[in-house]
């Protein structure tokens, strides 16, 4: 699934890019983060919230979220003080 970033003005939007393009250098391939206006946004049912919290076990998860997890908590290890 493809990550996005909502924002509701003008200054969020400009701070969303800024963030990504600052970003950028820290990884080989691009950051494919949409960065698209709030137009609607209906909250999660229920067994979407803290999704990989509560299904650690679950292949994506094991698969895809885990070693993305992994290389981010590596290089930003600084962050997670």
């Amino acid at each position: 699934y493809r990550s996005i970033i909502l924002y509701s003005d003008q200054e969020q939007r400009e701070e969303a890019l800024a963030v990504i393009e600052d970003y950028s250098d820290h990884y080989t391939d691009p950051i494919v983060t949409e960065v698209v206006p709030l137009e609607r946004f209906w909250p999660a049912e229920n067994y979407h919230i803290d999704y990989y919290s509560n299904n650690p076990k679950n292949p994506y998860c094991q698969m895809v979220v885990s070693p993305k997890l992994a290389k981010a908590r590596a290089k930003f290890s600084h962050l997670y003080e």
